[in-house]
């Protein structure tokens, strides 16, 4: 059973099926945009088996599967965690906590847990409104001793409304913004979480976890290098994510990571964490979740490795002698994986989307016998639709997956190189876009 199996949660039906199981899809009450929502594939599962807590309600939804021999159930995108272990729970299947549900949901809880282990972590305050905001940076000794900041909802995900200050205007604006703003998932943001801003590079860090007798075993399945950058507005531009080789890996993140998945107490399945590596070298967390690698990502890596996110997580609670065999082993990455995001820019006047733009970039990627590096291409976007500037990662405009054989001679990378000047210089020529709708 899989719950809101939207975003890479949609891969999820199929990796069942062909372990033999049907697949349930429980929606929750979530009200969610229309780009979210439609990476809801309904196709995937029978109509009968597709059930919604907006009709049966809670108990008539737990009546319901108390009738189907449930062996699982996991979340298939971050606003279907809460849920998932509360079902989980009340029909005995494996499942993390719903106690410890706070740690994974709950980005301040998250940090408040690492201090508590002795782990690095991120001066944090949770705050309410403005004057919360100014009593807490008081406290911190203000902009002078902290430089900029970061303040996002306690629990948004995908970058959603998370902010950059560099001084109190700005801050005060975010906080207007974030309390004025429904978030990605259609619903009022009340608690946010104010930081210190972390400088250094930011990597993703995904794999899946089982425990037996008590021992938490971890397999890393891909870790990502992010190349991200902060607009003007104080808003995050996720640029491009390469997927890193093993041996690429900071030495940090592979012994401060299972310390962090015992902090925040997992126990089964599915973990993305990101972390940066800070000047001076030490890994911090920014979060950590209890789902997949979101959007394609989790897709690409699996073609581009030996052990995929998913069959880690399917095999941390349903074959756990296979897990074991791969627990703390180096993943293979025969293959090079790029995901670019094209980002829309701010603009005074409205800017329109032409999809047979997006040919140029099939036919730049093709190569001979009609192979072409293009992996997956995913425009968030209707033909003609007018665009808003990205300001998350769930507001760009298009998603380009390249992979490319890792010949060890450097071909392949060049190649990847090329590709991504070449998405670059489009995306900053305004190519994607005009100021005419069609």
């Amino acid at each position: 059973m899989i719950v809101e199996p939207i975003s890479s949660g949609n891969q999820l039906p199929l990796a069942l099926k062909a372990r033999g199981y049907i697949p349930i899809a429980v929606r929750t009450e979530t009200r969610f945009l229309p780009r979210q929502e439609a990476g809801f594939h309904a196709g995937d599962f029978l109509a009968s088996d597709i059930l919604r807590v907006r009709e049966l309600g809670y108990e008539g939804l737990l009546s319901n599967l108390k009738t189907r021999d449930v062996a699982l159930v996991l979340a298939g995108s971050e606003m279907g965690v809460s849920l998932a272990y509360r079902l989980a729970d009340d029909l005995g299947t494996q499942s993390n906590s719903p106690t410890d549900l706070p740690l994974h949901r709950d980005k301040f809880y998250a940090q408040s847990a690492l201090k508590k282990a002795g782990l690095d972590h991120i001066p944090s305050g949770l705050v309410a409104n403005q004057e919360e905001v100014d009593v807490w940076l008081d406290l911190q000794g203000g902009f002078e001793s902290l430089g900029r900041l970061v303040i996002k909802p306690r629990d948004s995900h995908g970058g959603d409304l998370v902010q950059v200050a560099s001084n109190p205007a700005q801050l005060r604006a975010a906080v207007e913004t974030i309390l004025t703003t429904r978030n990605a998932s259609n619903q009022s943001n009340k608690d946010m979480v104010i930081q210190k801003f972390i400088a250094g590079e930011e990597y993703a860090v995904n794999g899946a976890v089982t425990t037996i007798d008590g021992k938490l075993y971890l397999r890393i399945t891909d870790v990502w290098r992010y190349h991200k950058s902060i607009n003007e507005a104080g808003y995050p531009q996720y640029g491009y994510e390469e997927l890193l080789s093993y041996d690429e890996i900071p030495a940090a993140i592979l012994r401060v990571v299972p310390k962090i998945l015992e902090a925040l107490k997992f126990k089964v399945g599915a973990f993305h964490s990101e972390i940066k590596i800070t000047p001076e070298g030490k890994a911090i967390m920014i979060e950590t979740a209890a789902r997949l690698y979101g959007a394609g990502n989790t897709r690409i890596a699996g073609a581009a490795t030996d052990y995929s996110q998913i069959n880690a997580s399917l095999d941390s609670y349903l074959n756990k002698s296979r897990f074991l065999k791969k627990a703390g082993q180096p993943y293979r990455r025969p293959r090079l994986a790029f995901v670019y995001n094209i980002n829309t820019p701010p603009s005074e006047v409205p800017l329109f989307a032409h999809d047979a733009k997006m040919q140029v970039v099939r036919d730049r990627m093709k190569r001979s016998w009609s192979r072409s590096d293009l992996f997956h291409m995913v425009n968030f976007y209707t033909d003609g639709q007018r665009l808003d500037p990205t300001n998350s990662l769930l507001s760009t405009f298009s998603e380009v997956e390249f992979l490319v054989r890792d010949d060890h001679r450097g071909r392949g990378w060049q190649r990847c190189q090329e590709h991504l000047r070449f998405l670059k210089e489009l995306e900053q020529s305004n190519y994607f876009w005009s100021k005419v709708a069609d």
